[in-house]
């Protein structure tokens, strides 16, 4: 993320209604619009300098020149796909296969402090979303637990929602919290404990619009449970329509 001197910025909340739907923005001066401009001009002269003096590495095999090599990204593909659990659609931009060049790129942007790989992972899945989905969603990422974000840094599902929203100018709620930490479900394999660890897992920070179309996003989605219980969060509340999109569908574990 872009440095920025949050002294210079002015927030404003507005509240709808009983003040349970809050949205956030910003105004920055002309001044300080200024002042950005100029220091992303000169983080763009830096990164070109260490671009050309220290060259990226291919997130998968390591070849020197790019983050991604030609070779990989061709591996990558991209095979869109749709598959539905219980009342939910989800939409995938890959299937995920064991130790392939996808698995490892999604391994390292969750659990080894790549953020940056949304970069690589992001633009397929804004595919996925122009070939599935027509309308105008709000996009709700799966959160973290409070002290897994913390240990990560970031969450992943939120910098992938952030990509569809500046692309596709989409405005992004995020409306759930997770109030239970369940730990890594990848690491559960029986579907029936994933889906006992995702009771009561969510609650609702304030409730978006009613009758909204709403688009859950993650990165995996293997047996569903946790879609299905952030989409049974928001049903509790109201009537939304919703679906959900991932980068991958693991469906056989």
């Amino acid at each position: 993320m872009t440095p920025h001197d949050f002294s210079e910025t002015v927030f404003v909340g507005i509240f709808d209604g009983d003040n349970s739907n809050c949205k956030h923005f910003s105004i920055i001066s002309d001044f300080c619009q200024d002042k950005f401009t100029t220091r992303v001009q000169n983080i763009n002269m830096i990164n070109k300098f260490l671009d050309y003096f220290l060259p990226s590495l291919c997130m998968n095999c390591g070849y020197l020149g790019c983050v991604i090599c030609p070779d990989c990204q061709n591996e990558l593909g991209f095979f869109p796909n749709s598959r539905s659990i219980e009342h939910l659609k989800v939409f995938s931009s890959f299937y995920y296969t064991k130790d392939s060049c996808l698995s490892r790129l999604v391994y390292d942007f969750k659990y080894a402090h790549q953020s940056d790989l949304v970069r690589i992972l992001g633009p397929p899945l804004a595919r996925c979303f122009e070939l599935f989905i027509n309308d105008n969603p709000i996009l709700v990422p799966v959160p973290l637990h409070k002290e897994r974000e913390k240990f990560r840094g970031y969450n992943q599902s939120e910098l992938l929602s952030q990509w569809l929203s500046e692309k596709f100018n989409l405005r992004i709620a995020k409306c759930i919290k997770r109030v239970k930490n369940t730990g890594q479900q990848a690491k559960t394999a029986h579907q029936s404990e994933r889906h006992f660890n995702m009771i009561e897992a969510f609650e609702l920070n304030y409730l978006p619009p009613k009758n909204s179309q709403i688009i859950i996003i993650d990165d995996i989605v293997t047996t569903g449970s946790t879609l299905i219980a952030c989409a049974n969060t928001l049903h509790e509340k109201s009537n939304y329509k919703i679906s959900a999109l991932t980068i991958a569908n693991r469906e056989n574990i």
